[in-house]
This record gives C-alpha cells, sequence and structure tokens, in this order.
C-alpha cells in the first residue's frame, strides 16, 4: 500500500516533491489531513492506523516535516492512538513506524517520545508480540 500522500489522492496539506513529501507551508489554516483525523476520531481504529502511517510517511527522510509533526502534537497524537487500541495491530505497527521515523536524528523528538510514554507503548507491543 502506498503512503497516503504518495498517491494521486493524496489528503490536503500535503505535496510530493522529487520523491520526497512535505508538509505544505500551514500558515493560518487547519493542520493537514492526518492530524484532524487522528486526533478527532480516536475511537476508530482504521483511522488511528492511516492517521499514524500517515504522519510515518511525511516525518519519512524530512527533518522539516519531523519538526511539524512534533509542534502540532503529532508524537501525542501517535502515543495516545497505541494505547486507545492497544489490541490493534495495525494501530500499533504504524504507531511503532511513526515513532521510529519521528525520532530518526532528532533528539528532541527522542526526549519527547520517551517523555509521552512512547517508550511503553513500544515495549508493550513487542511484549504482546513474544507471547
Amino acid at each position: 500500500m502506498a503512503p497516503p500522500c504518495a498517491t494521486p489522492t493524496a489528503p490536503a496539506g500535503c505535496a510530493t516533491h522529487a520523491g520526497r513529501t512535505h508538509i505544505a507551508s500551514i500558515g493560518h489554516r487547519s493542520p493537514p489531513l492526518p492530524f484532524k483525523e487522528t486526533t478527532t476520531h480516536t475511537g476508530d481504529a482504521g483511522v488511528q492506523t492511516w492517521g499514524c502511517a500517515a504522519l510515518g510517511s511525511l516525518c519519512t527522510n524530512n527533518a522539516d516535516n519531523m519538526s511539524v509533526v512534533a509542534e502540532l502534537f503529532g508524537i501525542e497524537a501517535v502515543v495516545m492512538g497505541m494505547r486507545a487500541h492497544a489490541g490493534a495491530v495495525g494501530v500499533q505497527a504504524a504507531g511503532c513506524e511513526a515513532l521510529r521515523y519521528l525520532c530518526v536524528g532528532d533528539a528532541e523528538n527522542k526526549v519527547k517520545v520517551a517523555g509521552l510514554g512512547g517508550i511503553e507503548a513500544v515495549l508493550a507491543v513487542m511484549a504482546v508480540v513474544q507471547e
């Protein structure tokens, strides 16, 4: 499955340039769709999976997007989604991937993930997988 922002029907707020996805300039507009959907549809595991996958995709090899996602509470959204849907394999896999991409090469995001319980969320997934 292609990342949401790499498809012809990319959500508002996403743009692809030279194979890299960038969050469009936000300015005074609403946050891009992945942020809105992930934070307003917390009870829907499918939306949480899609939102985590979209956030991970936006942050892959893109330091600017990593900063924007962190500033717009994307890390909180991912960790909350993982906690709310502990039994949903899709949410857990997409959440772990999103946290991975949010932390690659970004010390501030690593500290933020740790402070928000992201390490515990990942360890909980690993414990279930080992069973």
